[in-house]
């Protein structure tokens, strides 16, 4: 008898069953002090990330590439991945190697099922699983194109994207992510940044794709000191496509527990925006 197909939950607790959440140790420290960076922590709970990627927020179903800035223990960006088969390029990046590592530890033994297939870098700094059915259906569409490029047929001007579906984990610094500067549609900023960090955030956010959608956990407002030419983006709220103010949204937070994802009495104020 066929297995019953999990849901997104119940696939989430299994693969980080039995990771709890790390102390940062001294290697976590001497990273985080020499990027200059911020140890603070906190997670949304599988609701609050649903809200985030619903049609009023950040809308994933209209996507095909996310990025999670500063993943933690990679709960959000998995679930995203598990949620929005539409998403095709879907990565996550974090700097303090033991938060990496338990992200690392989950995509692995997601990685078990026949649903997916395993990669990993020469120095183990980055993973990820690559969706099966997507890269069959693309080898079949490349060994179609080869048999009529044979057969004389015109060729492509332009080759087609490709349609092969993988969720990546970066053990690294986010403003390595060079790769969101020129595909991402989705930017997951749920990062607290000390002040002194707030101008090279500006840079790096400005140069994100045109109409990129952004959700950050401090309002970026704060952040733009370097004038118009740093702050390319309108805010818009849950009910209007560009609102004139950033626009406070609760979510819940998550309590950080390892066996339960219960939500906590208290929200967080996330800030959205477009790229214009």
């Amino acid at each position: 008898m066929d297995r019953p197909k999990e849901t997104v939950r119940e696939t989430l607790l299994r693969i980080y069953k039995g990771l709890s959440y790390p102390t940062l140790n001294e290697s976590d420290q001497k990273v985080v002090s020499a990027a200059n960076a911020s140890t603070a922590f906190g997670e949304l709970s599988p609701s609050g990330v649903d809200k985030m990627l619903d049609s009023q927020h950040l809308d994933g179903a209209n996507a095909t590439v996310m990025y999670d800035l500063g993943m933690g223990l990679g709960r959000l960006i998995i679930q995203a991945f598990l949620s929005y088969p539409n998403l095709q390029k879907v990565v996550g990046v974090e700097l303090c190697p033991s938060r990496a590592g338990i992200a690392f530890s989950a995509l692995r033994e997601l990685a078990k099922t026949e649903s997916y297939r395993f990669e990993q870098n020469s120095d183990g700094t980055c993973i990820r699983v690559i969706d099966r059915a997507s890269e069959e259906k693309e080898e079949k569409e490349e060994k179609l194109q080869e048999e009529k490029r044979k057969a004389d047929q015109p060729k492509w001007t332009k080759e087609l994207p490709s349609t092969t579906r993988y969720l990546e984990l970066r053990n690294c610094d986010l403003f390595l992510a060079k790769d969101a500067l020129e595909d991402a549609q989705i930017v997951v900023l749920e990062t607290a940044f000390p002040g002194h960090m707030y101008q090279k955030v500006c840079e790096f956010t400005s140069q994100l794709p045109k109409k990129t959608r952004m959700m950050t956990y401090t309002s970026l407002e704060n952040f733009h000191c370097g004038g118009p030419m740093y702050y390319p983006y309108s805010s818009y709220s849950p009910t209007a496509t560009v609102g004139s103010t950033a626009t406070r949204v609760d979510m819940p937070w998550d309590t950080l527990t390892t066996d339960s994802w219960c939500e906590a009495s208290f929200g967080a104020n996330f800030f959205f925006y477009r790229h214009k």
